[in-house]
């Protein structure tokens, strides 16, 4: 099951972007997704987005104790870098099928409140840092009440099927680099 919505907003004068998007999906593991992006331009004039991925905690991502399993927030960072990159038009299993794979290189987390089954957390996304081979991600999950839980940084690294760094497609580049 799919269901989706997707608007896209600019307000007169051209300075921000925002954009919301709502996805319903049931596969292998049960995900509601209800998605929006928000951009500003920074001082030197580039466009910074901020994706927002809202994800609802289930049982089965709780350890004994009733709390969010630590390992289970980079799902959470996952989920919300694919949705990130899909906003900007691209298909990350299309690029694995092409050759350009996105691997996680290194990841910071830092655990500042539990998050608990039947929370609402909201992770925002964001690219902080590129390069032609390196994406960084820098993430925050929030719950429902606006407490942050949860901050982290992912830097991904484009490889090749052989697994050796590579420059990502320049269409993917310069999409990314624009947000």
């Amino acid at each position: 099951m799919n269901f989706g919505f997707l608007s896209l907003s600019v307000p007169k004068g051209g300075t921000s972007v925002e954009c919301t998007a709502e996805y319903l999906c049931f596969k292998t593991l049960t995900c509601v997704l209800f998605l929006s992006g928000r951009g500003k331009k920074s001082e030197d004039g580039v466009l910074i987005m901020t994706h927002t991925t809202k994800i609802k905690v289930y049982y089965a991502d709780t350890d004994c104790g009733g709390v969010v399993y630590y390992a289970n927030y980079l799902k959470y960072f996952e989920i919300a870098r694919t949705e990130y990159i899909a906003a900007q038009g691209f298909n990350l299993k299309k690029l694995m099928d092409d050759g350009f794979i996105f691997v996680v290189a290194r990841q910071e987390v830092e655990y500042k409140f539990p998050a608990q089954y039947a929370d609402e957390l909201t992770v925002e996304s964001r690219v902080t840092e590129m390069s032609p081979i390196r994406i960084v991600f820098e993430n925050t999950i929030t719950n429902q009440n606006g407490r942050l839980t949860t901050k982290g940084k992912t830097t991904l690294v484009c490889v090749n099927k052989s697994g050796i760094p590579t420059s990502m497609p320049q269409d993917v580049f310069a999409a990314m680099r624009a947000v």
